[in-house]
């Protein structure tokens, strides 16, 4: 590049990143334009993006200036004045990306149009007419004149400044990040504390309960006890009760022939939590597979019935109970549930209860 062509492309490039600022201070109408909300503040991105285009314009042509010798004055020592002018360009530039987001946000209240028009209107302009005075003003002359240094060097000065502004917010934003994460994991911690003591409250609220319970209550109102809303603790200790009542095999039979499957589901999940179970009860397991499967039959006739409330979880619970047994099997109960369930309305849970089915036969374990 010649020197006598250098301010020509310089002002080019500066004449585009002017007319980038206008664009920029028409559309939001000098920072007086209502903010936008919602999906049409996504807009606003490029309003930064066409101010970010403008500033590297600004920037190519400082270093046109720079080449030519018009930033001599800030170091005799070669790269100095290429690095003066990167740093001040970027500086001022990130600057002036703030001052455009302050501008259009709400929060800003009065203050976002002044703040909007000095940093992401004014400013830039300033820059660029500096930026062009310097292009076509001789070297020599610079060098003589005291303006170059009393514009260039408070802009420097206001470059770092802003860098260092942003140093000090970084770290700030960080801390309060930081702070906002610890209340955070205090609040969690805290809240699990309290979910572990209400646990612990109601575990020993129901620990008392099935104390109370004589061994000639229905059975029922043990298996209640095994339910969610409990601790393992408490399972273990209604497990450990359950099995020492009196005429059990009878009484569990009778729950398990129950004409209701979630009634059923709540004998299995009983069964399903002894390890082994008593080959006594295999009977009556046997049975309530078979029973399982003519509900899904008759509920897939007729839907109105309503047996039928969780696909998978009934069929889940009656191979975990199935599965407790040491010495039986009930592969042939087993693939009479899955013909059953081939018989339901295809996908969701109908076909994630006969992959439970599978791989019960498969003799894969299930989880728990």
């Amino acid at each position: 590049m010649s020197n006598s062509a250098a301010p020509t492309i310089g002002t080019i490039a500066l004449g585009l990143a002017v007319l980038l600022t206008l664009v920029t201070a028409g559309v939001t109408k000098l920072y007086t334009m209502k903010p936008p909300s919602g999906s049409d503040a996504m807009g606003l991105v490029v309003i930064f993006f066409v101010l970010i285009v403008a500033w590297l314009l600004t920037l190519v042509a400082a270093f046109i200036a720079v080449r030519r010798g018009a930033f001599d004055w800030v170091s005799g020592t070669p790269a100095v004045p290429t690095l003066a002018v990167l740093a001040t360009a970027v500086g001022l530039g990130a600057l002036s990306v703030v001052a455009a987001g302050m501008g259009l946000e709400a929060r800003t209240g009065a203050w976002r149009t002044p703040i909007g028009l000095a940093g992401a209107f004014l400013l830039p302009l300033a820059v660029q007419g500096f930026v062009a005075a310097l292009l076509w003003t001789a070297p020599s002359v610079l060098a003589a004149r005291s303006w170059p240094k009393a514009v260039g060097w408070p802009l420097l000065v206001l470059a770092f400044a802003t860098a260092g502004w942003g140093v000090v917010a970084w770290v700030q934003s960080e801390n309060a990040r930081a702070r906002a994460r610890q209340e955070q994991e205090s609040e969690w911690e805290k809240s699990r504390l309290e979910e572990a003591e209400r646990q612990r409250r109601h575990d020993a609220e129901q620990d008392a309960a099935l104390d109370a319970l004589p061994d000639d209550a229905p059975l029922e109102q043990f298996l209640s006890h095994l339910f969610i809303d409990t601790g393992a603790a408490h399972h273990a200790l209604a497990v450990e009760r359950i099995r020492k009542l009196p005429d059990l095999t009878r009484r569990l039979e009778a729950r398990l022939s129950d004409p209701l499957p979630l009634e059923r589901e709540h004998a299995a999940n009983f069964v399903g939590l002894c390890d082994p179970a008593d080959p006594a009860w295999a009977p009556a397991i046997r049975k309530a597979i078979l029973l399982l499967a003519d509900d899904y039959r008759a509920d897939a006739k007729d839907p109105s019935r309503g047996h039928i409330t969780h696909v998978k979880g009934l069929t889940w619970g009656i191979l975990l109970a199935a599965e407790r047994f040491r010495e039986d099997r009930f592969d042939a109960e087993a693939r009479t549930l899955r013909s059953a369930l081939e018989a339901w309305p295809r996908g969701g849970e109908r076909d994630e209860a006969i992959g439970l089915v599978d791989d019960y036969l498969a003799r894969r374990p299930l989880p728990r």
